[in-house]
């Protein structure tokens, strides 16, 4: 296990539980309807979205970017004004990459 693991891990989900505060802390249960309404394919699980927050283990990359995506659906629903680039897939994707690769 790389030493840089845990920090890695809780940075990330911490940033997650962060960006779900920006929009005003929605459940998951919201988050998760919120992907649905979205047409997302293969919508991940209520349970799902929680642990990505609070199970201590890096999730899944399509879970982060679930995430990430029903945060913005639940933001322009609720017309917030957030800086877009909040929601920068791409860049979620790179700061779960960047973890994945120092737990390896």
């Amino acid at each position: 296990m790389a030493t840089g693991q845990p920090s890695e891990i809780s940075t990330l989900a911490s940033d997650l539980a962060e960006l779900r505060k920006s929009v005003g802390e929605p459940s998951y249960e919201r988050l998760h309807h919120a992907l649905k309404k979205a047409a997302v394919a293969d919508a991940v699980s209520i349970t799902t979205l929680r642990n990505a927050v609070h199970a201590g283990r890096l999730p899944k990359l399509q879970t982060v970017v679930q995430f990430v995506k029903a945060c913005r659906c639940v933001s322009e629903r609720d017309d917030l004004m957030i800086d877009p680039e909040t929601f920068d897939v791409h860049v979620w994707r790179e700061r779960w990459m960047a973890a994945a690769e120092l737990t390896r």
